[in-house]
């Protein structure tokens, strides 16, 4: 069958896949959210199934990883709310069918890290099991009910005590989620990852929303790009409603990694990146070719110092 051009980045095609016709979506080579022709590919991608299947209502989807070979946090993350936010918003489990990489190192990050069960069919039932088995893949709409279960999993892979600094950005990101990330008449959820590093004695958690983005809820008080406007939601004292007594604003998010030159953030929302690494330097800013609907935070935090 023919296979349709989409911009610069992607094709799909129409193909007969176990007994039934679905519309194929191939990935890359490198499942990433921030390198800019890795990232922009996957959102082009991801932004095109969730258009299809939400928007449209179009036939079944397989999800072709059989070219990824390299798969990074933030990348798996991003995969992840895509798949589950179209098996919620269609309410059909089956609806996102996988093909595996077929390179062995990829293949085996894939099973192994435990993104195969998060994105295998499944609905809310299955996100509950992913909590229950602990997994290193979760999603969530509740941080009363959820921080907890969270801070314990990482807790049990840790040989020293749970970072603080680590533990109120979790929460202040949870909590922005659920207080400014979506329009009311939607249900705030995020999905989550994070695993150890062990050879390289790191932490990483990523979190992602599918909410409206820090630039659309900055744009009524500030005018800007993407990357300026993530910039300003960085400042300590700017919030979304531009008033400073009314919280702590994404500064929250960056404060853990200040004071390490060791640890690392970056921030993707609509077209925009934004990397923090150093307080002596300027963070890296960038845009994208397709945007992240959304907002998808990545720490990566070295356990060699202190807490």
């Amino acid at each position: 069958m023919g296979v349709v051009q989409w911009g610069r980045f992607r094709t799909f095609d129409r193909v007969e896949f176990q007994g039934e016709e679905r519309r194929r979506f191939s990935m890359e080579k490198k499942l990433c959210a921030y390198d800019k022709e890795p990232a922009s590919q996957l959102f082009s991608t991801i932004n095109e199934i969730e258009r299809h299947l939400i928007k449209d209502g179009g036939i079944p989807v397989v999800i072709d990883l059989s070219n990824v070979q390299k798969i990074t946090a933030s990348g798996a993350t991003a995969l992840f709310s895509c798949v589950s936010r179209c098996q919620l918003e269609t309410n059909k489990s089956f609806i996102i069918k996988m093909v595996p990489p077929r390179d062995g190192k990829a293949d085996k990050l894939f099973r192994r890290s435990g993104l195969w069960d998060a994105v295998r069919p499944g609905t809310l039932r299955k996100l509950d099991k992913l909590w229950d088995t602990k997994n290193n893949f979760q999603s969530g709409d509740d941080p009363d009910r959820h921080l907890d279960p969270t801070l314990h999993i990482l807790q049990e892979n840790l040989d020293r005590q749970f970072p603080d600094k680590l533990k109120e950005a979790i929460n202040e990101a949870y909590n922005n989620i659920v207080r400014h990330a979506y329009k009311k008449e939607v249900e705030s959820r995020w999905w989550q990852y994070s695993y150890i590093n062990r050879e390289k004695n790191k932490l990483v958690f990523c979190i992602a929303d599918r909410g409206i983005g820090i630039p659309n809820s900055f744009k009524n008080i500030k005018g800007g790009t993407a990357t300026e406007l993530i910039s300003h939601a960085m400042i300590k004292g700017n919030t979304s409603t531009g008033k400073y007594y009314r919280g702590k604003g994404s500064w929250t998010m960056q404060k853990p990694v200040v004071k390490d030159i060791k640890d690392k953030l970056i921030v993707v929302s609509d077209i925009g990146v934004y990397k923090y690494v150093d307080q002596q330097e300027e963070p890296d800013v960038y845009q994208l070719a397709a945007p992240f609907n959304g907002t998808l935070l990545a720490w990566e935090f070295d356990l060699g110092g202190d807490s």
